[in-house]
């Protein structure tokens, strides 16, 4: 072996004796894991800080009812990163930020701003994208995380784990994480959104373990809504029905159930599988014209009507009640972003795309311009089926009365 091959080799198997550690290595039974985190107005402090610490004896297949599932505790402080650092003063193990799965942020604080927070979350080398952001309403931050649950022991886990589901159920989530968060209280053109929830109950029972024991909880944590922002504050909210309608709008939604008035008494229930929606905007004379175009379909899932579901013009009248309404919804859920001049949709940021020296114009006055632009909503709704029955029981039962008259 030449004398150049050797000298490779060597420097070769040097360079491994570098590679061959983990410098911060961290064993399992050295760090507590952090599943959320709360933020509230301190009454001594700025900022009061509340985390919740996994204790994964009582979270596994094996607890011993011994102890709680999880532990809330709460610091106060002036500034948010060295709070965090100084939890080691009551606990004895490394914080791991990087597994928290939602974030719960005071509706006090969030009508002060949020650009504090989102500087520290952002910043945060642990911290990853993947976790809910929440605004807690009528309640603390602290509280929403310290509700037990019986299905999923550690409130932060169940809370995620809800946010999920709805979203993929209803639509009734707007899918908003840190990222979508940070640049939207950043844009010019799009305002930020994030989910509501507030406690239903008496928040001191809810802290208690037996709250998990009990065949009807005595507390629960539901999901209300959503709060949009102007500015980096909010300013306003969203019902369930509204971040529905908010997820169709932005293409995000899965799945949901709009129930359709059909005549005074009757109900039309229908499933939507899919749903496409497209937003062109023109600005022809003092303000912009915002076109949103949607296109549904859907299967019938109930029906307290009177119409025979055996025939084509009852699908079609039903298609045309449904457009109706779906649009007067649309419209009203737009409208109330309008009043408080936030565009959590986005239609700033597809006007630059779609008239880029337009909007230019009026870059700076977007908020003022979307609050006085003409909404234009058309629906179009495709009835595939009726389910696995032909007809409503309603008009069956109409039929069976019949024969026994006759």
């Amino acid at each position: 072996m030449g004398i150049l091959k050797k000298s490779l080799l060597t420097a070769c198997m040097a360079s491994l004796l570098c590679l061959s550690g983990c410098s911060d290595m961290v064993e399992i039974n050295e760090v507590s894991v952090v599943a959320g985190m709360a933020l509230d107005k301190g009454e001594d402090a700025k900022y009061k800080i509340s985390l919740e610490f996994l204790n994964a004896v009582e979270i596994g297949p094996k607890p011993t009812g011994v102890s709680s599932p999880s532990v809330v505790y709460s610091m106060e402080g002036e500034e948010i990163s060295e709070l965090v650092k100084r939890f080691n003063t009551f606990f004895t193990r490394k914080l791991i930020l990087s597994h928290m799965q939602v974030i719960v942020i005071s509706e006090e604080l969030a009508e002060e701003g949020v650009e504090e927070i989102l500087d520290f979350l952002v910043r945060e080398r642990e911290i990853r994208d993947d976790f809910n952001i929440v605004i807690a309403r009528e309640s603390d931050a602290k509280e929403i995380l310290s509700v037990n649950y019986a299905l999923q022991k550690s409130s932060s886990l169940k809370l995620n784990t809800q946010l999920n589901t709805l979203q993929r159920e209803y639509g009734g989530d707007p899918s908003v994480r840190l990222q979508d968060f940070s640049e939207a209280v950043r844009s010019n053109g799009k305002e930020a959104i994030v989910e509501t929830v507030e406690i239903k109950g008496d928040p001191e029972k809810g802290k208690d373990v037996t709250n998990m024991q009990l065949l009807i909880p005595d507390t629960m944590v539901i999901v209300t809504g959503a709060g949009i922002f102007r500015g980096g504050k909010l300013v306003g909210h969203f019902s369930i029905q509204d971040v529905r309608n908010y997820s169709v709008i932005m293409n995000r939604i899965q799945g949901t159930n709009y129930s359709i008035p059909c005549s005074e008494t009757g109900v039309l229930g229908i499933r939507v599988t899919q749903a496409e929606t497209d937003v062109k905007i023109t600005y022809p004379e003092d303000r912009p014209v915002i076109a949103v175009e949607t296109g549904f379909e859907a299967f019938l899932n109930s029906s307290t009507c009177d119409d025979d579901l055996s025939k084509i013009s009852t699908y079609e009248n039903f298609e045309k009640k449904i457009n109706e309404h779906i649009e007067k919804e649309m419209f009203q859920t737009i409208q109330k972003a309008q009043e408080q001049e936030s565009d959590v949709f986005g239609f700033g940021e597809k006007m630059f795309i779609q008239q880029h020296q337009q909007y230019k114009k009026i870059e700076d006055e977007w908020s003022e311009q979307f609050a006085k632009a003409d909404i234009k909503i058309k629906v179009k709704t495709q009835l595939r089926r009726a389910g696995l029955e032909k007809k409503t029981y309603k008009h069956s039962y109409k039929e069976k009365e019949a024969n026994l008259e006759e």
